[in-house]
């Protein structure tokens, strides 16, 4: 072999091995990085075959009542049933093959659809294709609670979330108006298509316009940077010659923050904010998790402030009454709310409590877990006190309950496509929280006459319903 035929035998040598390193790269990239995204993948024909053996494990709430279950019909088809079909439509969700999945059957799937071998027994059925059950999942919802929210918000378009301000863990979750899981298979083009939007889960996905319950990030942020807290109240105040006014609210002369606060002039907070100054501001709405992904056993939109190089002034002090073009999920006023419960601390929010597997063995368990500590236990307390004067004098007089004291913020959100939003946040008992509340009406009108009332109700019903 001469040296050119030998040269030649070199370059084709050295082209296959960079061939075969190629495609060892790539099934090791696959099998490190993409491999439980291809084994989940609805189009994986293993899954599909594999599925045909596996009874989709069922879910339970807190009390360990059955929420959803598969059976056998008469020609062998795995059928998934709802028992609380409308309750838990935007927290379950659907399965169905022709549609795909959605909620936790989507995120829950690879439990629900466990196939793996963990015994001789299972060996022996994977052999003979005998049927396993996949692992049941339960939540840390009350159904009870679910059934109240759902008959509060009976009639009007809107979410509720409740849930434990020192664990995270969500007691309910409602979205309006909902749908029946159980039926959507039939009526798929009714209920895809309908104006109502049933299948959007306005609770995680739903982006509004928080109007003045925002004011609770503002009043902690007058409260951090020490800004002077009296103010001389008018009814108006300019802001770069925009004019901002009180509706329904006449001259008060001398006020301070928890008069503003309680009375919720808009005036006061559009001129005090600019003694915060926007990176202030901004910062610690990103601490209470603003512009970041909120993590959870579902999906979450992420709030947003949508500053950027064209923020004025103007725009700063709409935004810390919550106008402009902030807007934000009910789950993450729900959080937001709970740091101020929580002496500071805002939990991880979860929904699913544990998984256990067909052989009874617990394979999964959720512990509580700081997500962040946007304020301190000292400026929470002052801000406790201050949604106190609230109810018992102020705009949320309607969340007012006999023997227990409630803390509470009203907001009205302007909508530029219709009525205003009506808002609610609060937690009781105010002297030790055993739960927070945040409800949003779409074009409720005032936050202190539709959502509030709901707020103080759905109060009732955890407090009744969840022992501690």
């Amino acid at each position: 072999m001469n040296e050119r035929e030998r040269r030649r035998t070199l370059i084709l040598l050295t082209g296959v091995m960079i061939l075969f390193l190629g495609i060892i790269i790539y099934l090791t990239y696959f099998m490190i990085f993409q491999s439980e995204t291809y084994r989940e993948s609805t189009q994986n024909k293993r899954n599909q075959y594999t599925a045909n053996n596996i009874i989709r494990g069922p879910f339970y709430d807190r009390d360990n009542n059955l929420l959803a279950q598969t059976y056998k019909d008469e020609k062998n088809n795995q059928i998934r049933e709802y028992l609380f079909p409308k309750e838990y439509s935007h927290i379950i969700g659907y399965n169905y093959k022709s549609l795909g999945r959605t909620g936790l059957e989507d995120t829950m799937n690879k439990y629900l659809t466990d196939n793996s071998i963990k015994d001789a027994e299972d060996l022996k059925d994977e052999i003979l294709s005998n049927e396993r059950m996949g692992d049941s999942v339960y939540l840390t919802t009350d159904t009870r609670v679910q059934t109240d929210v759902s008959h509060l918000m009976e009639g009007y378009k809107g979410a509720v979330v409740a849930l434990n301000p020192k664990t995270g863990e969500v007691y309910s979750l409602i979205s309006m108006p909902q749908y029946d899981p159980n039926t959507v298979g039939t009526n798929w083009e009714q209920v895809s298509t309908s104006k109502d939007a049933e299948l959007f889960n306005r609770a995680l996905n739903g982006k509004y316009p928080p109007g003045s319950i925002m004011k609770i990030i503002t009043t902690s942020a007058i409260l951090e940077n020490g800004v002077d807290q009296s103010y001389n109240h008018t009814g108006k105040a300019k802001v770069s010659g925009y004019e901002f006014k009180d509706f329904g609210r006449s001259e008060l002369g001398k006020v301070d923050l928890s008069k503003a606060f309680s009375l919720s002039l808009n005036t006061y907070f559009v001129t005090k904010v600019q003694d915060v100054g926007l990176s202030n501001f901004e910062a610690l709405a990103k601490k209470f998790y603003f512009d970041n992904n909120i993590p959870f056993d579902l999906p979450v939109t992420t709030s947003t402030l949508n500053f950027g190089a064209g923020t004025d002034r103007v725009a700063l002090s709409a935004s810390a009454i919550g106008q402009g073009k902030v807007l934000s999920t009910p789950l993450h006023m729900a959080l937001m709310t709970s740091a101020i419960a929580n002496d500071g601390a805002m939990m991880k929010p979860y929904v699913v409590n544990k998984i256990v597997d067909r052989k009874g063995e617990t394979v999964y368990t959720s512990e509580p877990k700081v997500l962040a500590n946007p304020i301190t236990s000292e400026i929470a307390s002052e801000i406790t006190d201050l949604m106190i004067k609230t109810t018992k004098s102020g705009t949320a007089r309607n969340a007012s309950l006999k023997n227990i004291q409630v803390a509470s913020k009203t907001g009205t959100a302007e909508n530029a496509t219709g009525e205003n939003h009506s808002w609610y946040v609060g937690f009781a008992p105010a002297d030790d929280p055993k739960v927070v509340v945040a409800v949003i009406v779409e074009q409720g009108g005032l936050g202190g006459e539709t959502a509030t009332p709901i707020g103080r109700d759905v109060i009732l019903s955890v407090l009744k319903h969840i022992e501690e």
